[in-house]
């Protein structure tokens, strides 16, 4: 999805966003592509559902912790 189209769906300045986005490209969630003037960014799918396993995982061990 293009930065401006991203941006659309949330209540938040462009330079607030752009923050985010090179934190989750730091993190390896998204990759970033130009085309023109224009960013385009791409999700990590496969790294974001190793994350989210590995929060379910410590989510179980810690209930089966209680």
């Amino acid at each position: 999805m293009r930065a401006g189209a991203l941006a659309d769906h949330f209540d938040l300045t462009k330079p607030t966003l752009s923050v985010h986005f090179a934190r989750l490209k730091e993190a390896e969630l998204i990759t970033v592509e130009r085309k023109g003037t224009s960013l385009v960014y791409h999700l990590n799918a496969s790294l974001l559902e190793q994350s989210v396993a590995a929060l379910l995982g410590l989510k179980d061990r810690h209930d089966e912790e209680e």
